[in-house]
Order: C-alpha cells, then sequence, then structure tokens
C-alpha cells in the first residue's frame, strides 16, 4: 500500500517511518509538515492511506480531513496523535482508526492489517476532483431546483436521501454553488437554534451521508471542503439555478437582446424556484428570483413589440400579468399589444380587470399613463 505521512514534527514521521518499514507491506510515498504539502503530495502520489497527527499550526488534521475527504474519495485515514480527546471528532471525519502517540508497534500492525483489509475489497482509488478531465466517465450530478428540489445522475437515476437535512444541505450547497459559503455560515443557516459545537457534528454526518450516498452513485468527489468552506465541485454537478443565473447576467450584459436569448433563459424556469420547500434561508432567494423572472417576462415583452411582433408580446405580457396581476407595466404592453392586433373589446376586458384588482385590492386608481392608452392617446405600452 502506498502511504502519505503528515506531520509538523520531523521526528515523529521518521519514527512512524520506520515502524512501517518494519512491519513490511507499506511503501512510504511521501512526507509533509503542513496541510498546504500535505495535499499537493496527495494529488501527485495518490497514496491509499493517509497516516496524520492532529495538532499541527494553521490547518490542523480534523480541518485537513475535511478536504481530503472531499477531493480523494477513497483514501484511508488513521490519526496519530497523542490526544485521546480528539476521538469523537476523528471518526466523525471517517477516519479508518485513531493510534496514540507513544507509537506502539503491535498496535500499529493491527492498523496496518485493517488497512489493508480495506484495500483487498477491491475499490480503486479515484484521481482527486482537480484531475478530472472532459473526458470523465463519472457521470454528472444533475440537480434541479425549479419546480422543486430532484437530483439525479446522468442516466436519470434520482439521487436517494436518507435524511431531510441531508436533502437540505445539498439544495444549500446547490443554491450557493457560485459562493462557496462559509462553514460556520450554513451552521447559522441549516440549525440555528443548536449549539455550535452540536451544529458541527449534524454537518459533518450530513456531508458524511452524502459523500456515501454519491460514491455509491458513482458521480465521484463532489462535495469538497477547503479554506473552511464546502463547496460543490462545478465541474461534476449540472444545476438549474446556477445555469439561469449565469445566462442571466449574460442577458444583463446587452443592451437589446434578442427575444430568442431571453427566452433561452427563460426555459430554465420549470417552476417557483425550491418549489414548496420551506427553507428559511430561501425564502428571500426565490422572492429575487420570482422578480428577475418577471424583468425578464417584461423584457420579453417589450422585444416582441419593438419588432412588431404583437401577438408574442400580448401573450408574453398575458403571461406576466397572470404572475403579477398589479403590474401595470406588464398590463400597458398587453392592452397596447391587442390594440395593435385590432382587438380593442378584449383590451378593454384587460384594463378594466386591471382597475377592479387595483381598486378592491390595494385601494389605488389605474395610473395616468395606463388610462391615456386605453382612450388611444398613447401608442407604446
Amino acid at each position: 500500500m502506498k502511504a502519505i505521512l503528515i506531520d509538523d514534527e520531523e521526528h515523529a514521521r521518521n519514527l512512524l517511518a520506520l515502524f512501517l518499514h518494519k512491519i513490511g507491506g507499506v511503501t512510504i510515498v511521501g512526507q509533509a509538515g503542513n496541510a498546504r504539502d500535505a495535499l499537493a503530495c496527495m494529488r501527485e502520489r495518490l497514496p491509499d492511506v493517509v497516516f496524520l497527527d492532529i495538532e499541527m499550526p494553521e490547518v490542523n488534521g480534523l480541518e485537513l480531513a475535511e478536504t481530503i475527504n472531499g477531493e480523494f474519495a477513497d483514501v484511508h485515514l488513521v490519526f496519530v496523535t497523542a490526544y485521546d480527546r480528539y476521538a469523537i471528532a476523528a471518526f466523525e471525519q471517517e477516519a479508518l482508526d485513531y493510534i496514540l502517540k507513544p507509537l506502539e508497534m503491535k498496535r500499529l500492525e493491527r492498523t496496518v492489517a485493517r488497512v489493508r483489509k480495506e484495500l483487498e475489497k477491491g475499490a480503486p482509488i479515484a484521481a482527486p476532483a482537480s484531475a478530472a478531465s472532459d473526458g470523465d466517465a463519472a457521470p454528472k450530478l444533475h440537480i434541479r431546483l425549479f419546480g422543486g428540489f430532484e437530483a439525479t445522475d446522468g442516466s436519470g437515476r434520482r439521487f436517494k436521501m436518507r435524511t431531510s437535512k441531508e436533502k437540505e444541505l445539498l439544495a444549500y450547497l446547490a443554491a450557493h454553488a457560485d459562493s462557496r459559503p462559509h462553514r460556520d455560515v450554513i451552521l447559522e443557516q441549516l440549525w440555528p437554534e443548536e449549539h455550535h459545537q452540536k451544529a458541527k457534528v449534524y454537518l459533518h454526518t450530513c456531508v458524511s451521508y452524502l459523500r456515501k450516498n454519491l460514491k455509491a452513485l458513482g458521480t465521484g468527489p463532489i462535495v469538497l471542503f477547503e479554506d473552511q468552506r464546502y463547496f460543490l465541485d462545478v465541474d461534476r454537478v449540472a444545476i438549474d439555478w446556477l445555469l439561469f443565473r449565469r445566462k442571466l447576467e449574460a442577458i444583463r450584459r446587452q443592451k437589446t437582446p434578442a427575444p430568442d436569448e431571453i427566452e433561452d433563459v427563460l426555459a430554465l424556469c420549470g417552476g417557483p424556484l425550491f418549489g414548496d420547500s420551506d427553507y428559511m434561508w430561501a425564502e428571500g432567494m426565490a422572492e429575487e428570483c420570482d422578480q428577475e423572472t418577471a424583468h425578464l417576462l417584461l423584457s420579453l415583452a417589450k422585444a416582441y413589440w419593438d419588432r412588431g411582433e404583437a401577438e408574442q408580446a400580448a401573450q408574453t405580457a398575458e403571461r406576466l400579468c397572470s404572475q403579477d396581476p398589479y403590474n401595470e407595466e406588464a398590463h400597458r404592453c398587453w392592452i397596447a399589444s391587442l390594440q395593435k392586433l385590432g382587438r380593442h373589446q378584449e383590451a378593454v376586458r384587460v384594463y378594466r380587470k386591471l382597475e377592479q384588482t387595483l381598486r378592491q385590492e390595494l385601494q389605488l386608481e389605474p395610473s395616468g399613463i395606463t388610462k391615456r392608452l386605453l382612450q388611444g392617446n398613447s401608442r407604446t405600452p
């Protein structure tokens, strides 16, 4: 088996290397005294097992283990430490074993035998997520947030999660795929009522479930951890919300986007963001998305109007009015388009319905520009 030793004390690494050499069957392919060098060595050498100290400067072993678990799905972790108080936290990181210093040969022999037994089960060591290429055979995970949360693999198989919090965590990471939220922010958003330490245990448990279930699905490493931040590998996961945001930004950079470009963005919205999920942290995002979608629909209606395509403008404006019955600008576009099509009675009915809605529900009157449009004194929506 290939092993990497990580400890900030060189003599501790040398002693461990000596013991492993005496046990036999272990090839030490690298050593490191800090997290940065350790990850660089792992990405180059792809070990089977990592012997990892816990108390190290800057990034401790437990934090480094979170990163390793995300990036190297099949590497086994063995903690080697002088302190037994970290045992529970170590096994939260899915450590295969936990050895106390000073080292004892017989205890280390049992650990090596345990690692060898795991390796003999036949699971190949996966390359890190950063090494994945366009031709990677691992299927992507497809996450849908519009119209309700759903996750499937490349062949359409649904991704099954054992707890509601596991599902919520994946939804949260997908919704924030372009921002890499800090671990403490995730704790505050998903477990606001829990003590920080207890919430951390819940988070680690959910991450562990996700990684195990994703591994069974065959998607490769997707849930990553770096600099105290959890995030999804966007090269391995397709998210409709993320694609919507990127296309929306591209539209905003254009002075006069074509209708088909706006339609392309709107086609991603297969229903309200998050559907009927009641996630507290999602409420603001859903409201903002509704506003952005309404703005897109209005832009689309006006784009059709500017091109002289009154029928398409009327249909688009009607679609927006059904979502937002108080939107006067959308109603003006609808009315103007109907008038241009010669459907004057229908235009009057649209105006009367708007007038009734504003009076009964908001105690307001239509604006002067809307009234003038109906009277034929204005030719633009």
